[in-house]
């Protein structure tokens, strides 16, 4: 199974937006969230697949973005970021 380093950008932008609908967007809503921690693993599902994302476009196969490895795991995949040269240098 294929899946473009775009694709799961925008899969990231949508778990994003659907948090954003749970926490701001309340007109559909008659009270506000009463369960955070939905609210956060949307975010936290948003965050993970934009790394991964950055990652697949540096030729990180889905294999190996979804292997224990990586697992669901934010900091195994900054990690491997850290390791990669797409990052400008930010150091002062």
């Amino acid at each position: 199974m294929r899946s473009p380093a775009l694709a799961m950008l925008t899969a990231s932008c949508e778990f994003s937006l659907a948090a954003r609908a749970l926490l701001v967007e309340t007109s559909w809503i008659v009270q506000k969230v009463p369960y955070h921690k939905p609210t956060w693993l949307l975010i936290g599902q948003s965050w993970e697949l934009a790394l991964k994302a950055i990652l697949r476009a540096n030729g990180f196969t889905v294999e190996d973005l979804s292997s224990r490895k990586f697992g669901h795991s934010l900091g195994k995949t900054l990690n491997k970021l850290d390791k990669i040269e797409c990052w400008p240098d930010l150091s002062l």
